[in-house]
């Protein structure tokens, strides 16, 4: 992903120093969630105060090692900016969201756990929506180095999963989010519909 140390602060009413010291990973995710409401043709503002939840599946935390790899003075924002919890909780205060708000962290399967939890909030937790998803950003390289030792990573140009051919993985950088409804209301909202999720577990 290019250009992921450029972030609009203002636009969301934070204070560009604050930014600074914000991980990517929660810029980039509340950016996504931003052009996610949009798509689905929502104005955020509009959803102020609803019982929306949000569930993130967020692993990594290279932003952390990075800055204090440059022997940043401590500041108290460094406190929330780097906070693994803040990147779905960031979300929740700045849209006024008023449902659950949580990371999930299962490695590789840590974006579908977000979505799962998200259906869970809808119909065990009377929100209306979920606004569930996930990042990924490769900052800093000990990560892939580690796993290279361990056998984890694949040197073919593709994966394999779940064969008996498979030797290993490739690491990648990503963020998306969806916006969870149940079908019915969405019908009756006349929403524009990409899929239907017809389980979870």
């Amino acid at each position: 992903i290019s250009d992921v140390d450029q972030f609009d602060a203002s636009f969301f009413g934070i204070p560009p120093k604050e930014a600074e010291f914000i991980d990517p990973q929660h810029r980039l995710f509340l950016e996504t969630s931003w052009h996610t409401l949009e798509d689905a043709g929502y104005r955020p503002s509009e959803l102020s105060g609803k019982r929306i939840s949000v569930f993130v599946g967020v692993s990594t935390q290279d932003y952390r090692q990075e800055l204090y790899s440059t022997n940043v003075e401590m500041d108290s924002r460094i406190s929330t900016g780097l906070a693994v919890s803040m990147v779905a909780n960031r979300v929740s205060f700045l849209l006024n969201f008023t449902g659950p708000s949580d990371i999930s962290d299962t490695a590789c399967s840590s974006s579908l756990v977000a979505v799962h939890r998200g259906i869970q909030s809808i119909y065990n937790e009377g929100c209306e929506m979920a606004l569930v998803g996930g990042v990924n950003l490769i900052l800093i390289p000990e990560v892939m180095v580690a796993f290279g030792k361990t056998g984890m990573l694949t040197e073919e140009k593709e994966v394999r999963t779940f064969d008996q051919q498979a030797q290993g993985y490739i690491r990648g950088e990503g963020v998306g989010a969806l916006l969870l409804k149940p079908l019915s209301q969405a019908e009756a909202d006349h929403d524009s519909i990409y899929a239907v999720i017809r389980g979870s577990a």
